[in-house]
């Protein structure tokens, strides 16, 4: 009895220093104590709470690794468990599911977790615990195009690390996230300080995979100038594998595709697609889809047909910035093959949408 005791307690505490390092963006460290945790599960007394515990980290240290794989069978895992009733263990549950439906693009869920996550966080009275929810919650904010909401939570996260020894990578994430909400608002050379600024904490600190974000996000701000080719060389930098970079990939087929290169960004859109359907992300598969069909110079009743089904999607999980855009972009398309009824009726859901976002911002 007073040998598993100890087990547990090892183990607990084993669990306490992987989530430290999960927080802390050390992926060496955090795949380290992964192995020595794994070797070690399995010989203690069964605990719902702490094998909960542990898959629950397993699937956030998947999460940081960017192995969705991995993730996807963590998750499996945690719904097998009782929906957890100790509160911090029931934070967690709803964070990291919050985190896991942001990054496969199924944004309504993600603002149902975030919201019961925010709920559980106000009775949790560790400071870079809630420091990292604002990140993750800035982060949310950004991809639905809320960026005055999104800078409002990278800056609450910043106050928490800001005066804290070994949080020099999360200070690098919030800059990162606020160079994003920069690009989104159009303020361009205020974005450039903050992506450089990240950019040199993760290079002090000799991160690979954060500063690959961040040179990422570079070619994201120079192709929203279109300066493709200064686009594709920060982009192809930041490849990894196409699973974890189909981003990237998406960004270097559109920036082929405004420089004429219609058989390189072909080449690149059937490798996202391939990505998409392996990591069963539906955001960019739509994506993906309507820059095939810009290529590939589809009729317009084609090309209004998957453009008109990728807008459909973006209603459904609330993304109104893509419905304004691709609205547009359709009605222009119809506009220009004397469609008018049809051009007026997307220009409309591109107005639309516009003032729903404005609205959004405007309760926040």
């Amino acid at each position: 009895m007073g040998a598993a005791t100890v087990a547990l307690s090892e183990i607990t505490e084993l669990l306490s220093n992987w989530h430290d390092s999960i927080r802390v963006l050390d992926h060496e460290k955090s795949i380290n104590l992964f192995g020595e945790i794994q070797n070690k599960i399995d010989k203690i007394d069964e605990n719902q709470n702490v094998l909960l515990y542990y898959s629950l980290l397993e699937f956030r240290h998947n999460m940081l690794n960017k192995d969705y794989e991995g993730s996807k069978k963590s998750l499996e895992k945690i719904e097998d468990f009782n929906k957890p009733s100790e509160e911090l263990l029931n934070y967690y549950y709803n964070f990291f599911k919050a985190i896991h439906n942001t990054e496969i693009g199924e944004y309504k869920k993600a603002g149902e977790y975030f919201d019961k996550a925010k709920q559980l966080i106000a009775n949790i009275p560790d400071e870079i615990e809630k420091a990292e929810f604002y990140y993750k919650a800035a982060a949310f904010y950004y991809q639905v195009r809320q960026p005055l909401e999104a800078v409002k939570y990278a800056n609450r996260a910043l106050k928490f690390f800001e005066p804290e020894t070994g949080y020099e990578l999360n200070i690098a994430a919030c800059n990162n996230i606020l160079g994003l909400t920069c690009t989104s608002l159009k303020q361009y050379e205020y974005a450039e300080e903050y992506f450089i600024k990240a950019l040199d904490i993760v290079t002090k600190k000799q991160n690979t995979l954060l500063g690959l974000k961040i040179r990422h996000n570079l070619g994201f701000l120079y192709a929203e100038q279109d300066l493709s080719e200064a686009a594709i060389r920060n982009l192809t930098t930041a490849m990894v594998t196409p699973e974890k970079s189909y981003k990237a990939i998406f960004l270097i087929a559109r920036e082929n595709y405004k420089l004429g290169n219609t058989e390189e960004s072909l080449k690149f859109i059937k490798t996202g697609l391939d990505a998409c359907d392996h990591i069963n992300n539906t955001e960019y598969k739509h994506h993906f889809l309507i820059l095939s069909a810009l290529n590939s110079k589809e009729s317009t009743e084609k090309y209004g047909n998957l453009i008109a089904e990728g807008i459909e999607y973006f209603e459904q999980e609330g993304l109104l910035g893509f419905v304004h855009d691709y609205s547009k972009q359709l009605a222009l398309k119809y506009y220009s093959s004397n469609q008018q009824d049809k051009a007026n009726q997307y220009f409309f859901k591109s107005h639309e949408a516009e003032e729903k976002l404005r609205k959004k911002e405007a309760l926040k």
